[in-house]
């Protein structure tokens, strides 16, 4: 995990799309 509150944003994002 690179980024701290981005990581779960990005992450979220990413299982969205």
């Amino acid at each position: 995990m690179k980024y701290s509150h981005d990581g779960i944003n990005v992450k979220k994002q990413k299982n969205s799309n």
